[in-house]
């Protein structure tokens, strides 16, 4: 905005004003005369208030947030002169930001003297920001003005784009429903091309693309814009990526002009047409006007330009607006308030994209407080090299860059560049959260970005942190998806190794465009690769290369586009590096079961490669979070041997049992150890937008030596129930919690769960755990899955005949809608059923609940068994699976367990003698607590007898046929130390059959006369004799002489 020419007039009149003035008057006038003389030239009505009384003084000039104070000439050579200065200056702030119930980090204080200036100011965080006074230079002169203009305008911040261009603004709503229009009667081939590779790379960990995955929200989303897109969910979510991609091009090349010059933004804005507006547009998406700033690969491999193919009035109009706005803004927040430069972007995507979604996506956007919490305890130093491999928006990017600028800031600026560019990077596999890291990485350069007197490669690159490059007997290959049919395209290993890659592509795009703009032949275009091979050492690689040139420019021939060569750099640029000193990031949290069937496909090799599947199929199995196999294969390929890694990922992956192999942190072929020397476990505090996920921050180190425990393990709780918001700051996150010391140790030394108690605890649960020389006396069982509670689980309202109760099923016991039925069914068939919720210490709340169980092991009796013995139960069942929607057949549980086998469709899961043993200790898989009870036979009017109660799937039990040893073991299960371990080590959603494998119980005897006084205990509780809290503390007692 202010060229050298002008910056330098303003200068040497400041300072031969100076130069005139006898006293501090002389120098305000002489200064403010010069500023109300220049700045309308630039568009800034300079108009400042003079004389401000306040609290503690009175302000020399108020101009909005800008506080100037002017001071006698020759003042400020003296340091305790400026430093007075400055404390007066600060004073200021404090005081007009309590009057105005503002932020201090809005204002900025400027001290001059005719001679010198200086400049002052509080950040986010309170601290004080102070810029030594020095001499008046064109350097110092042009900071000041760009403070005086940025009041002019709206601060680049989250706040201001969400109102103007977050989901309620009418902008977006235009260019949305332009792009969604365009993309509808799309004619270009390119479009679907762009569309399908995009949802190939997108759809990788999401299932976006099958129509059947968490895209199915987005419908409600689409009607906000007012719009009806049926069932294109995915292809919705690319046009709202469109919007915002190019939203953030146009915003970075706003900031990057304003720093290195150019007039790309200014001629868009003027173009007269809306032809030379697309060419413009074209521009910007191809790179070139980037490229002529001096940023090589701001575009590569961007899917997010098919609307130029597609150009139409409607778009024109849509984009104006846009470009309209964003004049209302001032670029220069990022040299002016380096460290208030944040993610600029996530808030505005967290808008745009619906949680729900995103949370679906595995996204858990970091917080910014978080952020900074982890990098600073990852070890990271001002001089490492620091990688985030699944970097999303470069929220942990931004903060590494700051704190290197922070530390480095007696180096010269070429300098800081030129390390930071070589020390900081990140991937991501999607294309718009690249687009937006590498906008990212420009905002927090900042004014570094004008001391490169050379072109520079932003280093974030789309790539896939999981399925990058890997060597074949071929080379390195790159496998892309088209309507046709895949294409494979080769890269020779030499070239990858000897770091030509960049060079070589850039030749091969180079001689696709000659060719097929006709500038050359295929065959000229052939022999001027051979020639630059030749000169690089590469003659051994031409054949490869001129087949790449061949399969490209058949590509181009298809109109499908030459983004591939830039695709490919970005996806080889991972194969060079290695040996970071930190690995940082938040790894994208999702089950093995919601990726799509293809990725899982090809990243199952690796999970077996590091043994990250559970051996027990029935517990989880290769239910594995895909954060861990992230964790493994970046941290071997990019962290360096001892170098530290830190990232935030589900609790669940140290207490789950399918997260076994996991917790063996070892590399199983070269024997490399992870050495975990922290957890955090942040699940209380509910950090991430209020998700009921569980947060964990690990903190390991790579080499040789294994983890030893106990390993501290940090709770965070929150002080009171304020929530501990997204737009916290670290100092304010701290002092809204308590972080509470525990110890973790896992329940045995082959990737058993871990046990975190408090570090009082540790002792009396470690000598809980059962070691594997010990019998396992009680294995316990699930209760009863029928996977339509609604069907099977009801009411008797009658008896009828002795063979015959009336049954209703209780259609709210399910999620299903289904119809409520009314008949007739074979008592014999028929069990009280006991329920999670209805169980606690040494009580059972029956609610009425009675269920059928057609079978009296794994399968339902066969139908002709039925037939003759339970048809009424038979017809009840052929109601709902044969009249209109089959509701049996398509259960989960049938089409895992018993399909396979032919069992009839009624047959249920989890059933065996076990079930009607006549005692058996439950709890609930599902509890903030852990409580036992014995149930054993229900005294009912329907039945002779009592009836033998039958747990559902929300209960776990042990089966027994002595009452006492029940009574025993319940008595064992109550002790509070028992509950201190199991909820040590479980997951309070996940208290399952383990229970009894990980604790070490003795045998019952009933000539033991500890063991007969449980009993007594146990029996005394249940029948109220004692209360469930008084039998506790007995067992508190007992347990420790067992």
């Amino acid at each position: 905005m202010f060229e050298f020419e002008d910056v330098l007039q303003i200068t040497q009149e400041i300072r031969e004003s100076g130069k005139k003035a006898k006293t501090e008057e002389d120098v305000r006038l002489g200064t403010e005369s010069i500023l109300r003389r220049h700045l309308p030239n630039f568009g800034v009505a300079y108009d400042p208030a003079y004389e401000v009384t306040i609290s503690n003084g009175r302000i020399d000039a108020l101009f909005h947030h800008l506080v100037i104070e002017y001071k006698e000439p020759g003042k400020l050579d003296s340091v305790k002169a400026y430093t007075t200065a400055v404390s007066q200056a600060l004073e200021y702030i404090s005081n007009l930001s309590k009057k105005n119930h503002e932020e201090k980090s809005n204002y900025v204080a400027v001290i001059m003297d005719g001679k010198n200036i200086g400049f002052a100011r509080f950040n986010s965080n309170d601290e004080r920001v102070i810029i030594d006074r020095q001499p008046i230079n064109t350097h110092n002169v042009r900071l000041f003005l760009k403070y005086v203009s940025a009041l002019n305008y709206k601060a680049l911040n989250s706040k201001n784009l969400l109102i103007d261009f977050g989901p309620n603004g009418d902008i977006t709503k235009t260019i949305v429903s332009a792009l969604w229009n365009s993309f509808c009667k799309c004619s270009d081939v390119r479009t679907t091309m762009f569309f399908t590779e995009w949802r190939r790379l997108f759809g990788q960990v999401s299932g976006f693309g099958s129509n059947s995955g968490p895209e199915q929200t987005i419908g409600a989303v689409a009607k906000g814009f007012g719009l009806d897109i049926g069932t294109q969910y995915s292809q919705f979510i690319f046009v709202l990526h469109t919007y915002y991609s190019m939203l953030i091009k146009l915003i970075a090349l706003f900031v990057l002009e304003n720093v290195r010059g150019g007039n790309t933004a200014k001629k868009l804005y003027l173009a007269p047409s809306i032809e030379e507006k697309k060419n413009i547009l074209s521009e910007i998406e191809n790179g070139s006007a980037f490229k002529r700033l001096g940023v090589t690969n701001f575009l590569e491999g961007d899917f997010f330009s098919w609307y130029i193919n597609e150009w139409n009035q409607e778009l024109a109009y849509a984009v104006i607006n846009i470009q309209e706005q964003l004049y209302d803004y001032d670029p220069s927040v990022q040299s002016l308030m380096p460290e208030a430069v944040k993610d600029l972007l996530k808030t505005l995507y967290q808008r745009l994209v619906p949680k729900q979604i995103r949370h679906d996506l595995g996204e858990y956007y970091t917080p910014d407080w978080l952020a900074q919490y982890v990098l600073r305890k990852s070890g990271f130093k001002i001089k490492d090299r620091v990688l985030d491999p699944t970097c999303g928006s470069g929220t942990f990017l931004v903060l590494a860059i700051q704190h290197k600028i922070q530390g480095m800031m007696e180096l010269p600026k070429e300098e800081i560049l030129k390390h930071i560019l070589e020390s900081v990077y990140g991937y991501d596999l999607n294309p718009l959260a690249v687009i937006a890291s590498r906008t990212n990485y420009l905002l927090a350069l900042g004014d570094l970005l004008e001391y490169a007197d050379y072109d520079i490669e932003i280093p974030v690159y789309l790539t896939d942190a999981i399925m990058s490059p890997q060597k074949e007997a071929s080379g390195y290959t790159y496998r892309l998806e088209t309507n046709e049919g895949p294409i494979e395209l080769v890269i020779p290993e030499d070239i990858v190794q000897k770091g030509k890659l960049g060079s070589v592509l850039v030749e091969v795009e180079k001689a696709v465009i000659e060719t097929s703009e006709g500038v050359i032949p295929e065959s000229q275009a052939k022999q001027n690769l051979e020639v630059v091979l030749s000169e690089w050492g590469l003659c051994n690689c031409t054949d490869e290369i001129t087949r790449l040139y061949s399969d490209i420019l058949e590509l181009e021939k298809k109109k499908w586009n030459r983004i591939w060569c830039r695709v490919l750099k970005n996806h080889f640029a991972t194969v060079t590096l290695n040996d970071f000193d930190v690995l940082i990031g938040n790894p994208p949290w999702l089950r093995w079961s919601s990726l799509p069937e293809t990725y899982r496909n090809s990243i199952k090799g690796f999970c077996q490669q590091y043994n990250l599947f559970s051996k027990d199929v029935f517990v989880g199995g290769i239910e594995a979070d895909i954060s861990t196999l992230v964790l493994y294969l970046t941290a071997e390929k990019w962290l360096k041997n001892r170098g530290n890694l830190a990232y935030l990922i589900t609790r669940s992956v140290f207490k789950t049992e399918s997260s076994e192999g996991f917790r063996k942190f070892q590399i199983p072929r070269n024997g490399t150890f992870f050495r975990v020397l922290q957890v955090e476990d942040f699940t209380n505090i509910k950090p991430f937008e209020g998700a009921s996920n569980k947060p964990s921050l690990i903190l390991l180190k790579k080499g040789q030596q294994p983890t030893t425990f106990p390993v501290p393990w940090i709770v965070w709780e929150k002080i009171d129930k304020k929530n501990i918001g997204n737009d916290f700051t670290l100092k304010s996150a701290m002092s809204g919690t308590n972080r509470k010391k525990y110890e973790a140790y896992p329940i045995n030394s082959d990737g058993g769960p871990w046990l975190t108690v408090p570090q009082a605890s540790l002792e009396h649960c470690v000598k809980l755990i059962r070691t594997k020389e010990e019998e396992y006396h009680y294995p316990a069982r699930k209760g009863i899955c029928t996977d339509r509670n609604g069907i099977y689980f009801g009411n008797i309202l009658g008896i009828r005949g002795k063979k015959y109760v009336i049954f209703e099923n209780n259609v709210s016991l399910g999620r299903q809608t289904l119809p409520t039925i009314k008949t007739l069914l074979e008592k014999e068939l028929v069990y009280p059923i006991a329920r999670g919720r209805e169980v606690s210490a040494f009580q059972w709340t029956f609610q009425g609940n009675f269920g059928i169980v057609p079978q009296e092991g794994m399968d339902g009796y066969p139908e002709d068994v039925m037939r003759a013995k339970y048809g009424k139960a038979l017809d009840f069942f052929k109601s709902f699976e044969f009249q209109g929607v089959k509701e049996l057949s398509v259960r989960g549980s049938y089409r895992r367990y018993h399909a396979p086998r032919k069992a009839p469709y009624y047959s249920v899961w989890n059933v065996g003698a076990y079930s009607f043993a006549p005692h058996k200790v439950v709890w609930s898989e599902i509890s903030g607590r852990f409580e036992a009870c014995v149930i054993s036979s229900l005294k009912s009017p329907y039945w002779d007898n009592p009836r033998v109660i039958v747990p559902d799937h929300k209960l776990y039990f042990v089966p027994f046929e002595c009452e006492d040893e029940a009574h025993y073991l319940c008595a064992f299960l109550n002790a509070p130390q028992v509950e201190d371990f199991v909820l040590g080590y479980a997951e309070k959603t996940q208290i399952g059959a383990h229970v009894t494998e990980y604790l070490h119980v003795p045998i019952f005897s009933d000539s033991d006369l500890r063991h007969m006084e449980m009993v007594q205990i146990s029996k005394e509780a249940h029948e109220g004799s004692i209360s469930a809290e008084q039998a506790r503390e007995k067992m508190k007692e007992i347990l420790p002489k067992l």
